[in-house]
């Protein structure tokens, strides 16, 4: 990918030093999760790494990353006249520093820029990422999730694409598994919806489906086994992930998941899995009919293939299977915030109309129904 520079390789950031001396970086401000931080082991080793380099560390973010955060972030950076940003982390991390360094130069029109009213036209200060966990492809991407007044806007640039990129699985291993079950399911849900998007290419579909190959090969091992070799495929096929939604953004079962998260508590990658599985039978229900069918045949013949099935409903099983292997509650069912018919409707109408228009195939209000509560209901 262009401007951005890939070290892949337990050990990896070792070389961070000679990086942020490339950069010409000396003060240089440190996102991360406190707790993962230390628990993952990247702190005790990058501070071994990087003696003589002043850091300012950044703690005070949310799961999901808000726009107090990234100001607070950016008040920070200034304060301590910091020259660039080395996010370790998940996505919620690296989401952060990307709107830390929007919001540095911008004070007071913060929620402008969040909300689209501005858009970010300046150079940035660089960014480095150390992708600790197995799915956000935040790290391959040039936006940002950011909820402003709880509501989800994506801060987009092709700035906010981070400079340097280390791939060390070192950081992977001490990740719980229910972690890597919903980070998995994260990347494996964009590299499905990057394939059978309206805006997918060439480019796209080549990173999509080497991502779905990999993540399928290694993730139960990941999950249930904690198996070093495939926490690290894993890795590595999430950034492929992410560069396939860069290019080709996501589409509907991404569009509901923002509001599931808010309102149940699953995290990001198993709100989107809950319902993705049940967009396979949508799909081919719309596409009938619709003038469509061979254009989105062709793509669900070619998707089938790479995950090993031969129609919708096989691929539906197959994919809550996978989730119940993986110790994934597969059905909104029982779950607070979306057990009424009220709620879902409030979920469907919080979607995100142009993630809808990227769906492969245009879903009616009734048909996001269907897709929160399944065929079984």
């Amino acid at each position: 990918m262009n401007g951005q520079t890939l070290f892949v390789g337990r050990g990896s950031t070792r070389k961070l030093q000679s990086e942020l001396e490339r950069l010409c970086l000396k003060r240089v401000m440190i996102v991360a999760g406190k707790r993962s931080f230390i628990l993952s082991g990247a702190k005790s080793s990058i501070e071994k790494q990087t003696a003589g380099f002043k850091f300012q560390f950044f703690h005070e973010f949310s799961q999901n990353p808000k726009l107090e955060d990234a100001i607070l972030g950016a008040h920070l950076f200034r304060r301590f006249r910091c020259d660039g940003v080395v996010a370790i982390g998940g996505g919620s991390a690296i989401d952060t520093a990307k709107s830390i360094l929007a919001f540095q130069t911008n004070e007071g029109r913060e929620k402008q820029l969040a909300t689209g009213l501005f858009k970010l036209d300046e150079s940035l200060p660089p960014l480095i990422a150390v992708p600790t966990t197995t799915g956000s492809g935040s790290d391959s991407t040039s936006f940002a999730v950011i909820y402003v007044d709880g509501t989800k806007y994506s801060l987009q640039s092709p700035e906010l694409l981070p400079r340097v990129v280390f791939l060390d699985a070192n950081f992977s291993d001490s990740l719980p598994a229910d972690v890597v079950a919903c980070t998995g399911f994260d990347a494996l849900s964009q590299a499905v919806e990057s394939f059978w998007a309206r805006s997918a290419t060439e480019e796209s579909r080549e990173y999509a489906e080497k991502a779905i190959l990999e993540i399928l090969k290694h993730l139960l091992a990941a999950v249930n086994s904690s198996d070093g070799a495939s926490r690290e495929a894993m890795l590595i096929a999430a950034n492929m992930a992410g560069k396939a939604i860069n290019i080709s953004k996501t589409t509907a079962p991404h569009a509901l998941s923002y509001e599931i998260s808010k309102r149940t508590g699953l995290s990001h990658g198993h709100a989107v899995a809950i319902t993705l599985g049940n967009f396979f039978e949508i799909n081919r229900i719309l596409s009938q009919g619709s003038g469509t069918e061979g254009k989105y045949a062709r793509v669900e013949r070619s998707l089938f293939k790479l995950i090993g099935v031969t129609c919708p409903d096989e691929a539906r099983m197959f994919w809550y299977d996978l989730m119940k292997r993986c110790n994934l509650k597969t059905e909104l069912d029982g779950l607070k915030g979306a057990t009424t018919v009220r709620d879902l409707e409030e979920i469907v109408d919080s979607v995100n109309l142009e993630r809808l228009r990227n769906h492969p195939l245009s879903p009616s209000r009734d048909m996001l129904i269907q897709a929160l509560i399944g065929p079984q209901k």
